[in-house]
């Protein structure tokens, strides 16, 4: 008998989780988390009209410089809410600072906040 990934994982609890409550017509507050090597991953954002907003992260990973976290937060900010404008901005924002974060990429915030994708 094969099983499938999804019957697998149905009652999984470790699975990522996505909570989102509207506003108002295309504004959305979203809490995603994910579990990375690294430690868990919440991100929340708000999604205004198809971009990010008010974006915290958020869990128990490490990010070296640990003052960073704020300003990819604020780089995040207005970004279209897409996984590609997203990882993008993530892995130059890595690259230009020259983040370290232990058992967690930059396509894990990504991953964080589009779980589906």
């Amino acid at each position: 008998m094969g099983y499938t990934p999804e019957w697998l994982s149905e009652n999984d609890r470790r699975r990522p989780r996505v909570d989102q409550v509207k506003i108002r017509e295309g504004v959305y507050v979203i809490q995603n988390m994910l579990k990375t090597p690294g430690g868990l991953v919440r991100i929340t954002p708000v999604k205004d009209e198809e971009k990010l907003r008010y974006v915290h992260i958020s869990g128990d990973f490490f990010f070296y410089p640990a003052e960073d976290v704020p300003e990819l937060e604020h780089a995040l900010n207005g970004v279209p809410s897409d996984e590609q404008n997203v990882t993008a901005l993530i892995e130059r924002f890595y690259a230009e600072r020259s983040i370290e974060s232990p058992g967690l990429q930059p396509l894990d915030f990504a991953k964080a906040l589009f779980p589906t994708a």
